[in-house]
């Protein structure tokens, strides 16, 4: 499947940090947020306009 999406270096190395972090302590709860993570992410990249706005949480519009 081609990606319709492109992480940032600093993206990578965020999500590479938050899956180390939490292998320390549960190295199969890491595997599977990596699935998640990488799904959502691909989802994204199909339907950039998916999810919501809370603006009660965010002054500024940012979908969840």
């Amino acid at each position: 499947m081609k990606q319709s999406f492109l992480l940032t270096p600093e993206a990578r190395n965020d999500l590479k940090q938050i899956f180390l972090d939490i292998a320390e302590d549960s190295p199969d709860a890491a595997q599977r947020l990596r699935g998640e993570f990488e799904e959502a992410i691909q989802a994204l990249g199909r339907s950039p306009g998916i999810g919501h706005y809370n603006n009660q949480l965010l002054s500024r519009n940012c979908r969840f």
